[in-house]
């Protein structure tokens, strides 16, 4: 893989785009340390270690410290984890390791949220605002 570009995103991190598309983001140090530089090929190891160690990690840090503070549907903490530009394979192993915990639970989100909110609301205001946070028909059937 070649670098084709590598973008500042903020005093400490740069974007790293591979063969012309958006890679991921690294702190500067990791570019570094890395030998990440601009016309130069990526080796399948480094890139598998950025991807697999370092990535992952943060983005399974990142997902649980989100699920510390308060619950989030699937759909919800992916939208957040993409918007800290996590690859999608990344996204979803740290989706899939929250939920190997059951710290993401949709079914449980929609009970929690139907029983916090079933007296003021209609099943169809409950079911739209569900719908809304990504919860899917049957689970919030299922859960009423």
């Amino acid at each position: 893989m070649l670098v084709t570009q590598i973008q500042p995103f903020d005093k400490k991190r740069c974007k790293v785009f591979l063969d012309g598309e958006f890679a991921f983001v690294l702190y500067n140090g990791e570019c570094r340390k890395y030998g990440i530089r601009e016309g130069e090929e990526l080796s399948d190891e480094i890139h598998g270690t950025i991807m697999g160690e370092i990535l992952l990690k943060r983005a399974r840090l990142r997902a649980m410290n989100l699920l510390q503070k308060r619950d989030y549907t699937e759909n919800k903490l992916r939208e957040k984890l993409r918007s800290g530009l996590y690859p999608e394979p990344v996204i979803d192993e740290a989706i899939a390791y929250v939920e190997s915990f059951h710290y993401v639970d949709d079914y449980r989100y929609a009970n929690d949220f139907i029983r916090c909110n079933g007296s003021k609301l209609s099943f169809r205001q409950l079911e739209q605002k569900l719908m809304q946070r990504g919860v899917s028909e049957d689970t919030i059937r299922k859960a009423w």
